[in-house]
């Protein structure tokens, strides 16, 4: 799935808008569920393990990259160094958040800023 659909015989792309809108953390309204999904047409696929996005990390202690754009919660650690981060790669998408919901395990290893 890309945000934009060729035109046949045609070098340009139409750009579609999309506008999602949160009604409760981790519903099915966020940005990795609809490319996960491909704005609905298909059973979640995980958007990393398909290659919609990239997921990449400074450096991995435990987990899969693609567990950070997963529609459950998975553990994903980075090793505990500082200056350790993880990124998603959008690809083809853009996004203009207004909201955003962050999911962090019970066990004490959370985000200290993001």
């Amino acid at each position: 799935m890309a945000n934009g659909a060729e035109i046949c015989n045609s070098p340009f792309t139409i750009l579609l808008r999309v506008e999602l809108k949160m009604e409760s953390a981790f519903d099915t309204n966020g940005v990795f569920h609809h490319i996960g999904t491909a704005g609905g047409s298909r059973a979640f696929q995980n958007p990393h393990d398909s290659g919609d996005v990239c997921v990449t990390l400074s450096n991995l202690h435990s987990g899969h990259p693609g567990s950070l754009v997963q529609n459950y919660g998975a553990q994903l650690l980075t090793q505990n160094k500082r200056q350790s981060w993880m990124a998603v790669d959008l690809k083809s998408f853009r996004l203009s958040p207004r909201t955003y919901c962050l999911r962090a395990c019970t066990s004490g290893h959370t985000p200290t800023c993001w």
